[in-house]
């Protein structure tokens, strides 16, 4: 049997990055983020188990577009909200993406108000539990503050970067 080699595979100092996603998602629990952009919103619908969007206001799917939920006969239509977000959890800047009314509503309900204003001012936690049918979230908004003077650098270098149309795929109609 022939001797194995003895150079290294992968250079000495290299590590597996298992860093995750670029995309935020709830976890159960309390999840702690700061919105760094303004929102867009629009339509999701789903064919072949596959995404697809479109932006704006006035966005529409058909329903002929979409799959059927299969437990529900539903087409497979949502509205959705999304924007960059500093997660506090690791430090990173991550697309946050909500199809969920009860979480949209919160989100809405706090930028409308003048004591709070845009959410690039304060973090928000949303506590996830349950699961499937049965998860519930809860909308928490902190008092409004300053990023930490490292998130501030953090986000000043990353927001030239931003584009969430393109990170979400969102068709113009």
């Amino acid at each position: 049997m022939p001797k194995p080699k003895s150079s290294s595979f992968v250079p000495k100092d290299y590590e597996v990055n298992t860093g995750g996603s670029d995309f935020f998602k709830l976890q159960p629990g309390d999840n702690k983020f700061r919105i760094l952009t303004d929102a867009v919103i629009g339509k999701e619908g789903w064919k072949d188990n596959k995404p697809f969007r479109r932006g704006g206001v006035d966005a529409e799917i058909d329903v002929d577009e979409v799959d059927e939920d299969e437990k529900s006969g539903k087409p497979k239509i949502n509205d959705f909200m999304a924007f960059y977000v500093l997660d506090h959890s690791d430090g990173k800047i991550k697309v946050a993406q909500f199809n969920q009314a009860s979480i949209r509503k919160e989100l809405v309900k706090y930028a409308s108000d003048s004591d709070w204003g845009h959410p690039e001012n304060y973090d928000i936690t949303i506590t996830k539990s349950g699961e499937g049918l049965t998860t519930k979230y809860s909308f928490k908004a902190s008092p409004p503050k300053p990023l930490a003077p490292a998130n501030e650098k953090l986000v000043a270098a990353a927001s030239p970067t931003f584009d969430l149309e393109g990170a979400l795929s969102i068709d113009a109609e």
